[in-house]
């Protein structure tokens, strides 16, 4: 099982998302929310990666 990351991920409409999201690591998460156009849709959670402004990732604690 994949270790679960606590992310924030702050958009261009000044919106501020806090999810959850299983990756390899902190990178892996992160290129999850930017990089490359198209739409991150998951657990009802959509927007356009070209409106991410930053994406904070740390290690989810239990």
């Amino acid at each position: 099982m994949l270790p679960t990351f606590d992310v924030k991920v702050s958009l261009k409409n000044g919106h501020v998302i806090h999810m959850e999201e299983e990756g390899e690591n902190e990178n892996e998460v992160k290129n999850e929310f930017m990089g490359e156009s198209g739409t991150y849709n998951k657990n009802g959670v959509s927007f356009y990666k070209e409106h991410v402004i930053s994406v904070e990732v740390s290690e989810h604690s239990n």
